[in-house]
């Protein structure tokens, strides 16, 4: 190794070493990339032959068709109430028959959360007279 008489000879030469270095990765990654239809195999890629600046666009356009899909389908979702009503959502039948407006043997909302926490139902019970079950 030469002796650097200063040190922008150092910081020079320090430079060309890191460029080398670089040139060097470069060259070894983009000897084992993977062919194009690889990445496109894979799904990470989607095969298309359309200009750059137009698969942008054809992007946004997918992008805003699937936003509005959603949105459609959000619109048209039951309601809570709904699905109580259905038993799609198991609720305990004590807090249904509250709020449905049919109360169980003189049970109201005032009282039920502690009962409910202190476990007097069994987990996984069903009840006789609906098919939600209560946990």
């Amino acid at each position: 190794p030469q002796a650097f008489k200063s040190p922008a000879a150092f910081q020079k030469n320090r430079q060309s070493l890191e460029q080398t270095q670089t040139e060097d990765y470069l060259k070894r990654n983009i000897k084992s990339r993977p062919e194009r239809s690889e990445p496109i195999r894979l799904h990470v890629l989607e095969e298309t032959f359309a200009e750059p600046w137009l698969r942008a666009r054809q992007l946004q356009l997918k992008r805003a068709r699937l936003a509005d899909h959603l949105n459609d389908k959000i619109s048209h979702r039951p309601r809570p109430m709904e699905i109580i009503h259905k038993n799609i959502l198991p609720v305990p039948c004590s807090i249904k028959q509250a709020i449905i407006g049919k109360p169980n043997h003189g049970t109201d909302l005032v009282g039920l959360p502690f009962t409910l926490l202190q476990g007097d139902q069994k987990a996984d019970e069903i009840h006789p007279n609906s098919s939600v079950y209560l946990k």
